[in-house]
């Protein structure tokens, strides 16, 4: 260190610079004008070439060189400042020909920022990209080009080419770095085939290190509008070509909606070297609904997806879960959820399992599935599906097709159900059979136009058979033909109602003298309603046969059906539904009461519904009484009779139906029981006429026949007798069954020893108020026909004369002949076979010849 000066003496001079630092002194101020006259000199050939605009043409050059489409510029601006901002006014790429617009890449400004110093060391430092108001448009046309294809077809040269000299690349070649690319304002259209889809890109800034790339910014895509954020690997690595993986990450997130995507790429790039995770959630269902459009999404709640997955691999891993999943079913909710589908590696089966709940009814919910890397072979997939509940087990075994195809393949389903109409009250299905303890088991066989399932089995305490059910697509219905042949069918414990439950037990009480049955009460005329009719104006409920989503073509045959605790044997039916309209084709039976045959109608498609019955009855008859209790109604008569009805009618109730009905109805027999009671109303019309207990009981039918021809609600008859063991009675008349009125005209013959006593007897009046009349001279006809009746019996030629006589002058005439048992029945029967035949004609009985003074004093009252 220098010493500091002493008292007296001169200060020593400062030192002065070393000799090798005087020398490059003027080296250092020439490096320095060059550091900073070179970019100086930079920038003012930058601002000379944009101000003489002889960049604009180059850059025009080397985009259509590189793309092969034509691009332009408009102005091309500089301006100044230490990193000076190129501004690129209107840039516009071209879309090929034949496309939906002239331009595939449009932008109002492209700006970048380009830093000057860097370029002494041929580095091309931009700072900062922005693309202002970018339009680019990604479409496909018809044929199936798409307009991001910039490979140039190769020239056909007429002669050898001359193999170009390669160009000797610079020592040092340029670097490329771009440190920021914003997006303001962009948009990027999807256009093809299948319409056009939108994404507005309000900002997007990418930012570059050494690190990697920065992404973020807002999206728009059909009225989502989301939050973008990601990063990927170094631009440099990328486009070095080096070994290695280049890694990026993608975030979305939207009211409600939350996405990432994550992996890398396999560097140098390959098509299938990536991998990838993506993971999705969502709060509800209704939240994709932008998304896809068109589709019908279920109500759902909490949504999840997780999947790994990669280029060579496939799927590796996936998991889906949701809390509540509502899917329509048949006018119902069936809930499923929460629910899980695991495949945890591309070796594990995929496996499903949560709870399914139809009402009130949970179901365990399990399906299995091959592994991941099965699922991505070409063979067929196999597949189980089980629930299981109280009182509840089903399944479904089988495997799609080649090529994950449905159509072809065949099921096994199983179903065991404990109590299958509790089940169903669970589950918000009341009304199914009370099938207890049932198994039914079958093959399902699934095709393109439908499905089928040809060989159920059905085994349970009521019912026991087999049935083929086939279903088809169809226009304007799909149609269902079902054939199914039962061993047993128990119709009441299928129909019957649950117990109810048991009131508290009373006190015991002192049991009650045994008292002797009523006897029971006769019949009497139904019951008029206020309005005075009979037949109730019941609306006719056939909108299961109008809204009928399917068309049927059923046959089913029963070996024994209980109905009605009674048992029907050999039951047969085919029933058509089809085009608004419910035929049975035919209907066989051996019923409580006899064989019997018919066919039925219930056509909706007209204006008024309109509906048709045939009934006939078989070899031997039928018995209306067994019959009719089965079916819960209580027969007048019994006996074997011949049936032979053809009824139709419309309306939209049942009052207009009935005063609608044509047809016939004919019913004829030979020996059987009439309840007394239907005699009531004309033994009383009848009293003080005939003699005192002279009707009797009137219970045995010896011939009975009866047919009305129906022609617009009104019963004409054509066949009315009734013969009993001391009475006959024939006649005619109708029935107006529209305005329920009647109009008939009796002849009753009662035998009263070797006499035949008659009268004309009227019914008029209402079904539900019948009148019974005589005609006003009744009295003394009986008596004329008796007098008559005896004197034809007498041998004394006086008295006959006498008898005729009194019985010209009291104006009776002789009881006209009995119509013919045999014929009438004939009638009656139409087209049923006959049962039983036709009693003889009543002999003549003999018996004390009164004295005629005596009757003609007991009968006149003189």
């Amino acid at each position: 260190m220098p010493q500091p000066a002493s008292p007296g003496r001169p200060a020593a001079p400062p030192p002065r610079p070393p000799g090798r630092l005087r020398r490059w002194r003027p080296w250092l101020i020439a490096l320095g004008l060059l550091v900073l006259g070179l970019p100086l000199a930079g920038y003012g050939a930058l601002w000379a070439a944009l101000r003489t605009d002889a960049i604009r043409p180059r850059i025009e050059s080397a985009v259509e060189a590189a793309t092969g489409r034509r691009f332009t510029l408009g102005a091309v601006t500089l301006r100044p400042a230490l990193v000076p901002t190129i501004g690129l006014d209107s840039p516009v790429l071209a879309n090929p020909p034949g496309f939906s617009r002239p331009e595939m890449l449009r932008a109002r400004r492209i700006e970048a920022e380009l830093a000057l110093v860097p370029l002494l060391s041929r580095q091309v430092e931009l700072r900062r990209v922005a693309l202002i108001e970018p339009d680019l448009l990604l479409e496909t046309d018809a044929a199936g080009r798409v307009n991001w294809d910039f490979t140039r077809p190769q020239p056909q040269a007429s002669a050898p080419a001359t193999p170009a000299i390669p160009a000797a690349e610079p020592s040092h070649p340029f670097g490329f770095e771009v440190e920021s690319v914003v997006l303001e304002r962009g948009r990027l259209t999807w256009r093809g085939p299948g319409g056009e889809e939108v994404l507005e890109l309000p900002r997007l800034t990418l930012r570059g290190s050494e690190r990697g790339i920065l992404v973020e910014g807002q999206a728009v895509a059909r009225g989502i509008a989301a939050t973008v954020n990601g990063s990927t690997g170094p631009l440099g690595a990328l486009l070095a070509g080096g070994t290695g993986e280049w890694p990026f990450r993608a975030g979305l997130s939207a009211p409600g909606l939350n996405a990432e995507a994550s992996g890398a790429l396999a560097l140098p790039f390959r098509p299938d070297g990536w991998r990838a995770r993506l993971a999705a959630t969502a709060d509800a269902a209704s939240r994709l609904a932008p998304l896809l459009p068109g589709t019908a999404l279920p109500e759902a709640r909490n949504l999840s997806l997780v999947a790994e997955t990669g280029g060579a691999a496939g799927l590796a891993a996936l998991h889906a879960s949701v809390a509540e999943l509502g899917i329509p079913l048949a006018g119902r909710r069936l809930v499923l959820g929460p629910a899980q589908l695991d495949a945890p590696s591309p070796e594990a089966p995929v496996a499903l399992s949560g709870t399914l709940r139809l009402g009130e009814l949970p179901l365990a919910l399990t399906a299995g599935g091959p592994n991941l890397a099965a699922l991505r072979a070409e063979g067929a997939i196999p597949l189980t599906l089980r629930l299981e509940g109280e009182g509840l087990a089903a399944s479904l075994a089988g495997a799609l097709a080649p090529g994950r195809r449905i159509e072809g393949t065949e099921w096994q389903l199983s179903l065991r159900a404990a109590d299958l109409r509790s089940l169903g009250a669970r589950a918000g299905t009341p009304g199914l059979p009370a099938l207890h303890d049932a198994a039914l088991d079958g093959p399902l066989r699934l095709l393109a136009e439908g499905a089928d399932l040809p060989g159920l089995t059905l085994a349970a305490r009521e019912a026991a058979g087999r049935a083929s059910l086939s279903f088809r697509r169809a226009e304007p219905l799909p149609r269902v033909t079902l054939r199914a042949e039962f061993d047993r069918v128990d119709a009441d414990a299928l129909s019957a109602s649950p117990p109810p439950a048991a009131p508290p037990a009373p006190a015991p009480a002192q049991p009650a003298p045994a008292q002797p049955a009523p006897a029971a009460a006769p019949a009497a005329p139904p019951p008029a309603r206020p309005d005075g009719r009979v037949i109730p104006d019941q609306p006719l409920d056939l909108t299961a046969i109008r809204d009928a989503p399917l068309a049927l073509d059923a046959e089913a045959t029963v070996a024994t059906l209980r109905l009605g605790s009674a048992e029907w044997r050999g039951v047969s039916l085919r029933a058509v539904l089809d085009e608004r309209a419910l035929r049975l084709e035919r209907f066989a039976a051996a019923t409580p009461g006899g064989p019997v045959t018919g066919a039925g109608a219930a056509e909706v498609g007209g204006p008024l519904p309109r509906l048709a019955l045939r009934l006939r009855s078989g070899e031997g008859g039928i018995d209306p009484a067994p019959l009719l209790a089965a079916l819960g109604t209580r027969s007048p008569i019994s006996g074997r009779a011949a049936l032979d009805l053809d009824l139709a009618g419309e309306g939209a109730g049942l009052r207009a139906l009935v005063g609608s009905l044509g047809g016939h109805l004919g019913l004829a027999m030979t020996g059987g029981e009439i309840d007394p009671s239907l005699l009531a109303g004309a033994t009383q019309a009848l009293r003080g006429v005939l003699p005192e207990g002279s009707v009797g009981s009137a219970a045995e039918i010896r011939c009975l026949a009866l047919r009305f021809d129906l022609q617009r609600g009104v019963a004409q008859s054509r066949a009315l007798l009734l013969q009993t063991g001391v009475a006959s009675t024939s006649g005619g008349g109708a029935a107006n069954l529209g305005d329920e009125t009647l109009a008939f005209r009796l002849r009753p013959v009662v035998r009263v020893g070797d006499a035949s006593i008659t009268t004309p007897l009227g019914i008029t009046g209402r079904f539900g108020s019948p009148r019974f009349s005589l005609d006003p001279n009744a009295a003394t006809a009986a008596a004329a026909g008796v007098l008559g009746g005896l004197a034809r019996r007498s041998d004394d030629r006086d008295a006959a004369a006498i008898g005729g006589l009194v019985e010209g002058l009291l104006g009776g005439r002789s009881a006209a002949a009995a119509p013919d048992c045999a014929a009438q029945l004939a009638l009656a029967r139409g087209e049923a076979p006959a049962v039983g035949t036709p009693p003889p004609a009543p002999e003549p009985q003999q018996g004390r010849r009164p004295a005629i003074n005596d009757l003609l004093r007991g009968l006149l009252g003189r």
